[in-house]
């Protein structure tokens, strides 16, 4: 800008918005698994995260140690009813910043947001929640 105040255009003051990747982040409080093979051995290991931030192409994530996280692994949700394939993209302040491998449509993303249930499982509010998330809910038995 030229030191004044005042935009040029009314969209000019939206220009950078896509620079910063962390600005659209919406807050969160889920509590996930991240779920990888183990080294070695043919079986899975698991360890608890928080989700603090989440958008469509990734999410952030908190744990007691960053370094414990794998460069790929699954994301899961309640009880193993909604799956995330992740891949670790780097440390921000607040956590470890992840990508989806695909990304995630905008309704399921505010859906998840607005849950205000962190440690339900999906299956006990299955009538509570909206239909973008039943929808993506896999039944017991289900693959």
């Amino acid at each position: 800008m030229t030191g004044t105040d005042k935009h040029r255009h009314y969209l000019s003051r939206f220009y950078g918005a896509n620079d910063n990747p962390e600005a659209r982040f919406r807050r969160t409080s889920l509590f996930a698994r991240a779920i990888f093979p183990q080294a070695g051995i043919k079986a899975y290991q698991g360890i608890s995260v928080k989700i603090v931030g989440l958008q469509e192409q990734g999410a952030i994530l908190q744990m007691a140690d960053n370094q414990t996280l794998p460069e790929h692994f699954y994301l899961c949700l309640g009880e193993n009813e909604i799956f995330f394939t992740c891949a670790r993209r780097g440390e921000v302040k607040a956590g470890v910043l992840v990508a989806f491998t695909e990304p995630e449509d905008t309704f399921f993303i505010d859906a998840l947001a607005r849950i205000e249930l962190p440690m339900a499982t999906f299956q006990k509010m299955r009538g509570s929640c909206p239909a973008v998330i039943q929808s993506r809910m896999r039944r017991p038995g289900q693959r």
